[in-house]
């Protein structure tokens, strides 16, 4: 991460697919995944893994 830039302004890949994932501009928390079925299928091999 760069201390100048905006966290929302950098870019971000899919925890899962490793896709780019787009932030929408204002408040809120920073998307980890581009879809949330990919969302679902990442904690659910975590969960699987013993790792949530």
């Amino acid at each position: 991460m760069n201390a100048v830039t905006p966290v929302k302004r950098q870019p971000t890949t899919c925890l899962q697919c490793g896709a780019d994932v787009e932030q929408k501009a204002g408040p809120g928390r920073l998307k980890r995944f581009c879809t949330p079925w990919e969302g679902r299928v990442w904690r659910q091999r975590m969960a699987a893994l013993g790792l949530l």
